[in-house]
């Protein structure tokens, strides 16, 4: 099954720019943890032995430890930098185009049966009905016509297994008067994550 991809390009290059940082740190790490343990060991051997060599290895850790050190000092600014960079772009251009959803609506679930007469998309407010899925920020409505309440349903199956919510709800049903004959009002409410909704 075709699935669309809501998050902008912008949103998945900083996140692999996050988990490179995050990676260059834990090398660090484990590298300044490494230095560190060599360099109890070689003070913690017999003190009565030829010392020489071992204090030329230990002066050669510290110089390449002060060298890191300094290295590190030298790119934290730039990392400092970048994210705010990062932060900037993010308030600018990270935003998903939503106009995909209507066409993906459009073509894809609709149908013949179904007719939409509103979307209206805004941040989840209610955060205790979203409090067993920790990734859902944004909601979807749905409103409309449909030819009979198994349209409706079969409407709200395809909704969920489109894979682009967390999950569907149908809130409303009504019958009302449309045009020459009567139809099923409806109100769906879709929650839409914005960690891999769509993905």
């Amino acid at each position: 099954m075709s699935r669309i991809n809501l998050i902008s390009n912008s949103r998945r290059q900083a996140r692999l720019h996050r988990v490179r940082c995050r990676s260059w740190g834990i090398g660090f790490v484990c590298y300044t943890v490494a230095i560190a343990s060599a360099c109890l060991f070689y003070r913690g051997l017999d003190a009565f032995g030829d010392t020489a060599p071992l204090s030329d290895q230990l002066a050669g850790l510290d110089a390449e430890l002060a060298q890191i050190e300094q290295e590190k000092a030298g790119i934290l600014p730039e990392l400092t930098e970048q994210r705010q960079v990062l932060t900037a772009g993010r308030s600018i251009t990270d935003q998903p185009d939503w106009s995909l959803l209507l066409v993906y609506l459009a073509d894809k679930l609709l149908g013949d049966d179904v007719i939409l007469a509103g979307c209206t998309l805004g941040p989840v407010e209610d955060q205790a009905r979203v409090s067993d899925i920790q990734s859902a920020s944004m909601t979807v409505m749905l409103t409309g016509h449909a030819k009979s309440t198994p349209a409706v349903s079969q409407f709200v199956l395809r909704l969920e297994e489109s894979g682009l919510f967390e999950r569907v709800t149908l809130v409303n049903t009504n019958r009302e008067p449309f045009m020459d004959g009567q139809a099923i009002v409806f109100e769906i409410d879709c929650l839409i994550s914005s960690a891999g909704g769509g993905s």
